[in-house]
């Protein structure tokens, strides 16, 4: 089990050591026709009262800190723009653009990660977005994503992957229906172990495993888990 701990660093996108609170996602749900996202934010945002524009119209967003926010649909939008309401100079109302992404192709639903730059250019957000679909990211399966610029190497269970850097990589955990355990190792390409531990699998679930760099020279790694439970899809009544 991980232990929250403070704040690490933010490289790249961002990472910390920390243990979400599941979410449940219904899998009729994720798998409608409509394109649908969540966001997540691993730091508690300052800039609040953000929304989404979909065409003329600007719908409240919630960013959740550690944990995916609930899937929205989105209509008729090349990017997900995020802005927060404002007054011009003459007094009129209006909405301000804090953040921007391409949304993913050929997917019916995406994640979008949401931090604050650490520099003052350019917008305040940045906001990324990956395919999130269950045909992407199945139930039963771990989705590591290497966070730091060398290539890695993960040993979950009886599967070994090699993950380049910056990139990731999709393991599924063969766990029965009863869930349990499995070892986990990362090792750099000349097989040196640079974190090991035991995560808990069931055939529901989908969690992605960040790793990012040491926080410090001759740290470990640091590992963020981002779990999720996939409600079973709802049989139709005889």
């Amino acid at each position: 089990m991980f232990q929250k701990l403070p704040k690490l660093l933010h490289s790249g996108i961002f990472v910390l050591l920390f243990l979400a609170t599941l979410t449940i996602l219904p899998a009729q749900e994720a798998e409608k026709t409509t394109f649908r996202f969540s966001c997540v934010s691993f730091e508690p945002l300052s800039i609040a009262d953000l929304h989404y524009r979909e065409g003329k119209k600007y719908l409240p967003l919630n960013v959740a800190s550690c944990n995916r926010s609930e899937p929205v649909p989105l209509r008729g939008m090349k990017f997900l723009e995020i802005h927060i309401p404002f007054t011009d100079d003459d007094g009129k109302p209006g909405y301000k653009l804090v953040g921007k992404a391409r949304i993913p192709k050929g997917t019916n639903l995406a994640l979008f990660f949401v931090h604050e730059k650490a520099t003052p250019d350019g917008l305040p957000l940045t906001v990324s977005g990956i395919d999130d679909s269950l045909k992407t990211f199945p139930p039963g399966t771990f989705r590591f994503a290497n966070l730091t610029n060398v290539p890695l190497r993960v040993k979950f269970g009886d599967t070994s992957s090699a993950i380049g850097a910056g990139g990731m990589t999709v393991v599924e955990s063969k766990v029965s229906a009863e869930g349990g355990f499995l070892p986990l190792w990362i090792t750099d390409t000349k097989g040196n172990k640079i974190y090991e531990n035991r995560l808990w699998s069931q055939v529901s679930g989908r969690d992605m495993f960040f790793i990012g760099p040491p926080p410090q020279p001759g740290a470990r790694v640091s590992i963020m888990l981002l779990p999720q439970i996939v409600a079973p899809e709802r049989q139709p009544q005889p």
